[in-house]
């Protein structure tokens, strides 16, 4: 295990120029691809799981507190993660592989570092917590001045 400088939580330390977000998220991309490789799916890739080095070179994935091993055949039913970062069969309650909800969370991702805010989304589902009802969120776009 790599010991990682802390940075600030990694990626706010201002904006980054559209190279350095090609490379850093092809390290990204990389990490995750990594883990699928080896059987893992992490289910609860965001901002705060991704660290980056000093001098802004280099990421590494973190936090597999919800990670699970892949099983061929077998699905997920738990939700897991972060729901601002989560595909639409975990919102919705379906079953999923793993991998498909660590794929789409790096498109999350993706929107937001080269754009620098998360993409603007309605989603109209069903959130079961304890009660079954209706459950409407807007992510806006908007981050304030630069």
């Amino acid at each position: 295990m790599r010991n990682v400088p802390p940075s600030n939580n990694g990626f706010i330390l201002g904006r980054l120029d559209e190279t350095e977000c090609k490379k850093l998220f092809l390290q990204m991309v990389q990490a995750v691809e990594a883990c699928h490789n080896h059987g893992i799916a992490h289910r609860d890739i965001k901002l705060e799981n991704f660290v980056m080095n000093e001098d802004r070179t280099k990421v590494y994935l973190c936090d597999f507190g919800h990670s699970a091993l892949i099983k061929p055949g077998k699905l997920f039913t738990a939700k897991r993660g972060t729901l601002a970062y989560s595909s639409p069969e975990i919102v919705e309650s379906k079953p999923y592989r793993g991998p498909e909800q660590d794929i789409w969370s790096l498109g999350v991702w993706y929107v937001f570092f080269f754009f620098y805010h998360f993409p603007s989304l309605l989603i109209h589902c069903k959130f079961v917590c304890h009660v079954n009802r209706p459950f409407s969120i807007f992510f806006s776009g908007r981050r304030g001045k630069n």
